[in-house]
């Protein structure tokens, strides 16, 4: 795992609800609507390149088997960060986001 820091910046983001969040219906979802705009669902018609991270920001229920509230986001390049263009689907929204520590889990190749 690795501790890093990001600046303040915009993210395209959608918010779900699931039991199991990981690997549910509901995470491929989320994915798949941000993919869209990424793949020219939005005003300007572009598509965007996919970028890394991608985050997911968990509230968990209050027991077991009680549903997570959670936002799935991809980062916007910064060559829109000024000017993204805005999603056309329901649900899907840009998200200023302040400077934030998070601690990323790398996944390596051996």
């Amino acid at each position: 795992y690795e501790e890093r820091v990001f600046p303040a910046q915009k993210w395209i983001s959608t918010d779900s609800q699931a039991i199991i969040v990981h690997d549910s219906p509901e995470g491929q979802g989320a994915f798949w609507k941000l993919f869209g705009y990424i793949d020219g669902n939005n005003t300007a018609g572009m598509k965007i390149p996919m970028t890394a991270p991608v985050s997911r920001f968990l509230i968990p229920g209050v027991g077991p088997n009680c549903e997570t509230n959670f936002t799935t986001s991809f980062y916007i390049p910064a060559n829109l960060q000024e000017n993204a263009p805005e999603p056309l689907q329901s649900g899907v929204y840009i998200e200023e986001r302040k400077e934030m520590r998070v601690g990323m889990i790398l996944h390596r190749l051996v």
